[in-house]
């Protein structure tokens, strides 16, 4: 959940197959993505290079350039896809964004 801290995940850290941070709280659309998340990724990477780091909740097309430079790896856009027109036309424009230079 966004209020737990990196560091209660530090003793799991070497154990687990990767760290989800929930963007959102939990249990709403189409919220925005805290800000917070941004610093926590880089906490996680700091800690482990490697693990997946999956982000759900309020990725959109403005934050996921973002989230992918600061170190996510996952990435969860429910109702932006979901609700879309066409789904896979707004998942392949998100990762070319999140892919591009």
């Amino acid at each position: 959940n966004p209020e737990t801290p990196v560091k209660r995940l530090i003793p799991h850290i070497k154990i687990v197959d990767g760290i989800l941070l929930m963007a959102v709280k939990p249990g709403k659309e189409h919220q925005k993505l805290l800000p917070v998340t941004y610093n926590k990724i880089r906490q996680l990477r700091n800690l482990n290079k490697k693990i997946p780091v999956q982000i759900d909740g309020g990725v959109n097309f403005v934050n996921v350039k973002k989230l992918v430079n600061a170190g996510a790896t996952i990435l969860n856009s429910g109702s932006l896809v979901a609700e879309a027109e066409k789904p896979r036309n707004i998942v392949r424009e998100l990762m070319k964004i999140a892919s591009h230079n």
